[in-house]
C-alpha cells in the first residue's frame, strides 16, 4: 500500500501537492515532504566542514 501513515496520502497525492506548491513550500513540508531548501548534500557537507576545520586551525595559530 502506498499510503503514508501520518497524514493518509498517497505517493501519488504527494506527486500533485509538490507540483501543485512546489518541493519547497510549507504545505509539501506539512504533508511529510522535506523542502528542498532544507536538504544538503553529503558532498557540500562535507566540504563545509573540512572549510570550518581549516578556519578554526589558521585562528588557533594567530590567537
Amino acid at each position: 500500500m502506498n499510503d503514508n501513515s501520518r497524514t493518509g496520502i498517497t505517493v501519488k497525492d504527494a506527486g500533485e501537492y509538490a507540483f501543485k506548491y512546489s518541493k519547497d513550500s510549507a504545505e509539501y513540508e506539512i504533508l511529510g515532504g522535506i523542502r528542498y531548501s532544507d536538504r544538503i548534500s553529503e558532498m557540500r557537507a562535507t566540504r563545509l566542514k573540512k572549510v570550518a576545520e581549516k578556519a578554526s586551525k589558521i585562528n588557533d595559530k594567530t590567537a
